[in-house]
């Protein structure tokens, strides 16, 4: 054969190897930190004769002769120089690997060889989470070096990183010993030539290591094949090889085939490497079992790749890997997706010396499912869209991954697959895209009938669900994942495309008139019983959305918000909440006033959810609510809004504005015909009357709303919304009682309003009814009392992780504590008291901070007392001065009295420091302000009050008024 054979040995290495990557330019196959490019010829010249002369200024004339023939610009250079700058990553400022010399041309900066630049390192190919996987290799090849000849099978899906893999692999082995690789490729083409993939794989033997033996071999054992390698048979030798391959049958070329490369592996060990058998023609898998199944022993590993998705029963590979496994004639692993801390040193290569957060890996695992070209292509998406910004020292996403859409060349690959389907097939997943990542075979049904033309009944389930059956056995797309049962007990097959990716690529195909018909067909299917209670309410409304059907979306985005408000999730329901609001603005929604109004009814409890009752955010969308409502006057629609917005501004102690908004309450409800909002409106008479300094009113008004409540009772028994508002009605009713003096009926009625809330079982509610129980006693100087109430309110809270009432509880606790250490001589209480009040004036703080509205004034007066009993009037004066402007400013007045007395108090304990001169001065002011106190209380009717305040003024001619004051003060009326 030596004197017939055309050597093809050249001076080109097979591969070049460098910092981070490696090249070969016969195929032009480049790959570099995890990514795999296949170069362009002219780009893949360029690199070629860079990486010839690593270091080394390389014209720009020369390297156009050289790639181009001269027949070519200074432009179509630097567009190759320009590709390879983005297939290596790498800016012409920010260059690494490739060097602009001004005017003059291009070098390679990096190291360059023909042989790995250190012992292989899994790391050093750009793999991450495939050692265990490396090692089965490892393990296959030992075996076969050391003459036992084996056949192996690496299954993944498309982009799993089989290639990555097989080409780590083959690396590894060239680089340490002596070897004969071979490859090949299978093609999924019509008319393909059978075993054109063994043809590749004998003409990379024949060109590589030992090719002049390989040569020899085949001129003496495969004459047949030689035929068929264009180039190694000169054209005077032609004839005799048609002579002695004249019998031509598949038989002799599985035979042929099988001999060389056995005699090939006694003189080198070998290994053949095919990829994406699941395309292989028959021949070429027939081959692949014959040489299996071979009894004789050889220095020969086969290994295959294939996508298991792909096994058909139509694929002659299926066949021969049952077989092959039935025998045990063959090896096989399975490559599964990229774990998490695969993601993660994925990106920590890609990124460095930058640091990917642990957010950021989540998020790309999550959006590629581990697989690894999905996951290095979103990567090189992010940065090439400048996608990712440094936060606290380490990247995140600047919006979420779903947002970026799918990187083209993923969208390319998956269009491409799905291009293979029968237009049925198609239809059927376009719909199913819509649908979602998950869904059932019901909204593919309803969905896949608007495909065929506007106004089709939706296909037939029974068919869609075979169809779907059989595209989740073969096609690699989509999973069947659990059933579904509907309400009515009904099941349905539920599937799940196999990525998130994959669905997206698909549904942006779904365009036009199409994509709206389609989602208002599956928004329709979900808007109904049974299958509505499949899906959450935002999913239907963004099917409505899509399908520009903004009136039903607004709706089931509302719906959506007050679910989320629901299962404590405030801030999605405000999102939601604003999505209904933004769609029922539009021009085409056509919402009627009582719908527009109950939307904006929904936001404003979501903005309340999440800004609390005091803010603008609160103020501009109850505005925006009112105005609607204000065109819809008599409606129980109408009256519940305004209820709501009265209650936010009674909460936030601004009882001027809740006088207002009640006036409109009440003009708004009358005629409604409404029980429950003819409730509410008695009880917010009754809460304004008392809060405003009307305790007499207000037990007017709390006399109504007990007849309304035993009315309601009697004609549709107990309900949560009659005990809830009746135990709120309770708190004002106890503390008006006191305020007109009946203490003993104050307790009791107080003490009702937290039986019911108990009986109903919401700690908010309990929370509620135990403050007016701890005030009442309070106010009846029952400090012991007070203490076991402010103990089960922090209690509850702090179960409940509710901060505000927590905060409540402590304020009460501390004035119980400091009230107990009144009157005691023992050395260092007035230090714990001082202490105490400073920890109460702290909490009143966090609980302005927190929104408190309502209480702001009583609250801040248990503050003051608590001062006063630590002997530091001058921090009881600044506090009861917050405490009168902020009643002054909200008209929250029915505690005003008090604070004036107590203010009185505070000066005449300071006038006892100061100069005679002076002390004069401040007991005249003093006697000014009790006096206030007993007029201001005696015009409100709040007789408690006003003995209060008569006892200090009358006490302040007294020379121990000051020591004394407590216990007036405490005592019970």
């Amino acid at each position: 054969m030596a004197d017939h054979a055309t050597h093809a040995s050249s001076h080109v290495p097979d591969t070049y190897f460098f910092d981070g990557g490696t090249f070969e330019p016969l195929s032009g196959r480049l790959v570099h930190l995890d990514a795999e490019v296949r170069l362009r010829p002219k780009t893949a010249g360029v690199l070629a004769a860079l990486l010839e002369r690593p270091g080394q200024v390389i014209s720009k004339s020369e390297l156009v002769d050289r790639v181009w023939g001269g027949a070519a610009g200074d432009e179509a250079l630097a567009v190759c120089v320009a590709e390879l700058r983005r297939a290596l990553h790498e800016g012409s400022t920010s260059a690494r690997l490739i060097g602009t010399v001004h005017r003059r041309g291009y070098r390679f900066l990096s190291a360059v060889s023909t042989v790995p630049l250190q012992p292989p390192a899994r790391s050093g190919h750009g793999l991450v989470g495939r050692g265990p996987a490396l090692d089965v290799l490892e393990t296959w090849w030992r075996r076969a070096s050391a003459g036992e000849r084996t056949t192996g099978f690496v299954a993944g899906e498309a982009g799993a990183g089989k290639t990555a893999l097989l080409r780590a692999f083959v690396g590894a082995v060239r680089s340490r010993e002596v070897v004969a690789i071979g490859e090949g490729r299978c093609a999924d083409r019509h008319g393909a030539e059978p075993y054109l993939p063994f043809l590749d794989v004998l003409a990379s033997l024949a060109h590589g290591p030992n090719g002049s033996v390989f040569q020899e071999l085949l001129w003496e054992r495969a004459p047949s094949w030689l035929l068929h390698l264009t180039g190694l048979v000169p054209p005077e030798a032609v004839a005799e090889l048609q002579r002695r391959a004249a019998d031509r049958s598949s038989g002799r070329l599985r035979r042929e085939a099988a001999e060389v490369l056995d005699a090939f592996a006694m003189v080198v060990p070998t290994v053949v490497v095919l990829e994406d058998l699941h395309s292989a023609d028959r021949a070429t898998t027939e081959l692949v079992a014959h040489l299996a199944e071979r009894p004789t022993r050889s220095r020969l590993l086969v290994v295959s790749s294939y996508r298991p998705d792909e096994l058909g029963s139509a694929r002659p590979i299926a066949e021969v890997l049952r077989t092959l496994r039935g025998r045990r004639r063959c090896e096989h692993h399975d490559l599964a997706p990229l774990d998490d801390d695969a993601v993660v040193e994925l990106l920590r290569n890609r990124l460095h010396p930058a640091e990917p957060s642990a957010e950021l890996a989540r998020q790309v695992h999550a959006r590629t499912e581990g697989n690894a070209l999905f996951a290095t292509t979103l990567v090189e998406r992010l940065i090439d869209d400048e996608a990712l910004v440094d936060r606290d020292g380490t990247l995140v996403s600047r919006a979420p991954l779903g947002e970026l859409g799918v990187p083209r060349n993923i969208r390319d690959l998956i269009v491409e697959r799905v291009a293979k389907f029968d237009e049925t097939q198609s239809h059927l997943l376009l719909a199913a895209a819509a649908a979602g990542v998950e869904f059932t075979s019901v909204e593919v049904a309803a969905g896949a009938g608007s495909l065929t033309g506007p106004g089709t009944a939706p296909a037939d389930v029974g068919e869609v669900e075979s169809r779907l059956l059989d595209l989740a056995a073969g096609s690699g797309v989509l999973d069947e994942v659990d059933p579904a049962t509907s309400l009515d007990g009904s099941v349905t097959a539920r599937f799940r495309f196999r990525h998130e990716l994959v669905r997206d690529a698909l549904h942006e195909q779904l365009v036009g008139v199409r994509s709206v018909l389609v989602h208002r067909a599956i928004g329709g299917l979900l808007e109904q019983a049974p299958w509505g209670a499949e899906r959450e309410p935002a999913v239907v409304a963004e099917h409505f959305e899509l399908g520009l059907d903004d009136a039903r979306a607004a709706l089931h985005f509302a719906r959506a918000a007050d679910v989320a408000r629901s299962r404590l999730a405030p801030v999605e329901a405000l999102a939601l909440a604003r999505r209904a609001a933004s769609l029922a603005a539009r021009p085409g929604a056509s919402l009627d006033r009582e719908v527009q109004l109950g939307l904006h009814v929904s936001l404003v409890a979501a903005t309340l959810a999440v800004h609390g009752v005091v803010g603008h955010e609160v103020e501009t969308a109850v505005r925006d609510a009112e105005a609607i409502a204000d065109a819809m006057p008599g409606s129980a629609g109408s009256g519940r809004a305004r209820y709501l917005f009265w209650s936010i501004a009674f909460m936030a102690g601004d009882i001027r504005t809740a006088t207002a908004r009640l006036a409109a309450l009440e003009g708004s409800a009358a005629g409604a015909g409404d029980d429950l909002l003819a409730l509410h409106i008695e009880n917010a008479r009754t809460v304004t009357s008392f809060a405003a300094g009307a305790p007499a009113v207000a037990l007017g008004h709390a006399a109504r709303f007990r007849a309304l409540e035993e009315d309601r009772s009697g004609s549709v028994g107990r309900d949560v919304a009659t005990d809830e508002i009746a135990a709120l009605n309770r708190s004002s009713m106890g503390l008006a009682s006191w305020l007109v003096g009946r203490p003993d009926e104050a307790r009791r009625v107080a003490h009702d309003g937290l039986r019911i809330a108990r009986a109903n079982g919401s700690p908010a509610l309990v929370c509620q009814s135990l403050w007016p129980v701890a005030a009442v006693h309070h106010l009846r100087g029952e400090s012991r009392i007070v203490s076991r109430y402010a103990e089960e309110i922090s209690r509850i809270a702090e179960s409940d992780a509710t901060s505000r009432w927590r905060l409540v509880g402590d304020v009460f606790a501390g004035w119980a504590d400091t009230s107990d250490e009144r009157g005691r001589t023992t050395d260092g209480i007035g230090d714990a008291s001082g202490i105490r009040a400073e920890r109460m004036r702290q909490c009143l703080d966090a609980l302005v901070a927190d929104g408190m509205g309502f209480g702001r004034p009583f609250h801040l007066a248990l503050a003051v007392e608590a001062w006063l009993g630590a002997g530091e009037p001058r921090r009881a004066l600044e506090v009861v001065d917050d405490a009168i402007s902020a009643s002054e400013s909200t008209g929250d007045r029915w505690y005003l009295a008090e604070l004036l007395r107590l203010r009185a108090e505070a000066q005449l304990a300071i006038s006892a420091t100061e100069p005679r001169s002076r002390r004069a001065s401040l007991e005249r002011e003093a006697a000014a302000m009790f006096a206030e106190a007993v007029e201001l209380a005696r015009a409100q009717g709040a007789w408690a009050l006003e003995q209060r305040a008569g006892s200090g003024h009358s006490a302040r001619e007294n020379a121990d008024a000051r020591s004394t004051w407590s216990r007036v003060s405490a005592t019970p009326v």
